[in-house]
């Protein structure tokens, strides 16, 4: 039965070729758009949605007010905040801050060979805990307790080292704001392009102490990060950082606020941001795109099959 419906199809389409090819080719130019335009969607909605906690993670961020109203608001906050939080509310579960002072690139140098690596940040212990990496060698427990302990990720340690394990190898950083002597405590998993947390390297934040760094309240450099456990309250750390802002900042008109992580790439529109980010109204508009190519690729494809059958039934 099945070989005879197919032969009377093959016999339509090749006595119609032309009726054929335009409704082949409507639906499948239809269908490849909205499968490529779809891959963008997905991409941009699951935007720093690889932790298993991303839900429970929020991001601190300073307003500045004058005169009641909001003239800026920056992604970066004090050092103080994080560990604050944690000391001071059992809702926090851990925290992690970025800092690299404003610089994307650092140079490095190995075995006297100079090499120019992105996006190096120093980050506290809470980082891998927060947001989890896959390890190739060394240990999440301990790559980062350390003062001048350094994680590289698998594509900045095969330009270091190539195909050598690094773990325990040194590399100099003979100026900036990263100076020392680093020891390679492990190797991770290039991260994922979707998200904003990308790293060519990781240092431990302790290395900022070792340096003389004091947490304070007086300036902000950093990007601070804490996860809640998932009973909280988000008011309640509100009101925990509108205590912070009247006690520490009220005087230079900086007041704290939080929003989630998975906002940030889509629906944040702070100054220094780590990464340009994109626009949910580009998204639903992609979205609306999907609906309408489809809708004109079924129009078009009913439009055709009822003008054949017109001429069918005339047969």
């Amino acid at each position: 039965m099945w070989k005879s419906n197919l032969n009377r199809a093959w016999r339509s389409i090749v006595r119609n070729r032309m009726f054929a090819l335009v409704n082949i080719a409507g639906l499948s130019l239809a269908v490849a758009a909205c499968l490529v335009i779809g891959l963008i969607i997905h991409y941009e909605w699951n935007y720093d949605r690889q932790s298993p906690h991303a839900s429970h993670i929020w991001r601190a961020y300073n307003e500045t007010i004058t005169d009641g109203k909001i003239i800026t608001q920056d992604a970066n906050t004090h050092s103080k905040l994080g560990p604050s939080l944690t000391a001071d509310l059992p809702e926090v579960v851990s925290f992690t801050r970025l800092y690299n002072r404003g610089h994307n690139e650092v140079n490095i140098l190995n075995n006297e060979i100079p090499y120019k690596i992105n996006d190096p940040w120093m980050v506290d212990t809470g980082f891998l805990k927060m947001f989890p990496q896959q390890f190739i060698s060394g240990h999440a427990a301990t790559s980062l307790k350390e003062p001048n302990s350094i994680i590289l990720t698998q594509s900045t340690a095969e330009r270091l080292f190539g195909n050598k394990n690094p773990v325990g190898e040194t590399l100099n950083v003979p100026g900036g704001w990263m100076v020392g002597i680093y020891t390679v405590t492990a190797v991770v998993a290039d991260p994922p392009q979707n998200t904003h947390l990308k790293f060519g390297l990781l240092a431990s934040y302790q290395t900022r102490y070792a340096q003389g760094h004091t947490d304070n309240w007086s300036s902000y450099w950093d990007y601070t990060y804490f996860q809640l456990n998932p009973q909280a309250d988000p008011g309640k750390i509100q009101n925990q950082l509108a205590i912070y802002s009247d006690e520490h900042l009220k005087q230079e008109g900086i007041r704290f606020n939080m929003q989630k992580l998975t906002d940030i790439h889509l629906h944040s529109r702070l100054t220094y941001e780590i990464e340009k980010n994109g626009d949910a109204r580009t998204i639903k508009a992609l979205a609306f795109i999907v609906l309408f190519i489809l809708g004109i690729a079924f129009i078009n494809y009913i439009n055709l099959t009822t003008a054949q059958s017109v001429i069918r039934s005339k047969e």
